[in-house]
């Protein structure tokens, strides 16, 4: 979204108005939260009320881990964005992150499984330990804060790809 707004000189023509720039962000941020949660609540109602799926973790954690997911990987497309030229550049780049990372940070299956060099260099993945930690604690009924060390690996990841999207990201290519 960003890179097609730059793409299309949104985002320049948005330096000149007296909108602050902060604002616009925190919006397109809120936005994407606002989504993500309807996107979490859909898929718990159809988890909970179809399937009857049972959630051992409070909902907070639940909500706190989308919450850092979402923020972690808005963090990621911002930095995407900064170096991308075109919308389809920035699509095509962000598919071939994301698919990777899937993959790679136990999405459909458990990284346990792997092999020890490939699970040790896996887990630290941006998306590994929010997924870890929510089988984990939702699913098998650990305690939250047995999570911790994989919530700071997450905090880690938005601390650094947010300070390399702010370094890198232009709101013009001029």
């Amino acid at each position: 979204n960003i890179a097609t707004m730059r793409e299309q000189k949104i985002l320049k023509r948005l330096l000149t108005t007296p909108l602050p720039i902060r604002r616009f962000m925190l919006r397109e941020v809120l936005a994407f939260m606002v989504l993500a949660f309807a996107q979490l609540g859909v898929m718990l109602a159809v988890g909970v009320g179809m399937f009857g799926a049972r959630i051992y973790a409070g909902w907070w954690f639940v909500f706190l881990l989308v919450f850092l997911g979402a923020l972690l990987f808005l963090s990621l497309g911002f930095l995407l964005a900064a170096f991308a030229r075109t919308a389809n550049a920035a699509s095509g780049m962000a598919n071939g992150i994301a698919i990777p990372l899937m993959f790679l940070g136990g999405v459909f299956f458990p990284l346990e499984v792997l092999p020890g060099p490939f699970y040790q260099a896996f887990r630290f993945l941006p998306l590994a330990p929010m997924i870890q930690a929510m089988r984990s604690v939702c699913l098998e009924g650990d305690p939250v804060s047995s999570q911790l060390p994989r919530i700071a690996i997450m905090v880690a990841w938005l601390v650094v790809l947010g300070a390399l999207g702010l370094v890198f990201f232009r709101f013009s290519e001029e």
